[in-house]
């Protein structure tokens, strides 16, 4: 059987170009691809263990550490699968300069800290993705 590429998601404004418009490139290539949603995951785990477990290659982009997610990636990895991490964004860098972020200014502030606890976690799946 060829390669077969998952691409795991969460609803992000970029993941037309990042995720569907990749998709595309695949098919025109004729590499065996499908993409799953994060909702999808966590709506029924056994389903996407199934996909995880027949992927040879798994890129996430832009997802946060969970640890659903950490044991799916256990398993695959088990599997011989290769994990990718890709972003668009420095969304994983916990230390950059507020200045940087145009979009702190909006939140209020109860907001700042989970913005810093997500940064966290992209950074922690980034870090489990690594070989």
């Amino acid at each position: 059987p060829g390669l077969r590429l998952l691409q795991v998601n969460a609803e992000a404004g970029s993941q037309q170009y990042r995720v569907h418009t990749v998709a595309e490139q695949l098919e025109v290539a004729g590499i065996e691809h499908r993409f799953l949603n994060l909702n999808r995951i966590y709506e029924d785990p056994e389903a996407a263990a199934r996909q995880f477990a027949r992927a040879s290659i798994i890129v996430f982009h832009r997802v946060a550490y969970d640890s659903l997610l950490a044991e799916l990636c256990s398993e695959a990895r088990r599997e011989g699968a290769v994990l990718v991490y890709e972003t668009d964004d420095l969304v994983f860098w916990p230390d950059i300069d507020p200045r940087w972020v145009d979009g702190l200014r909006y939140l209020g502030k109860h907001e700042i800290p989970l913005y810093y606890e997500g940064v966290e976690r992209y950074r922690r799946m980034m870090l489990l993705c690594r070989p």
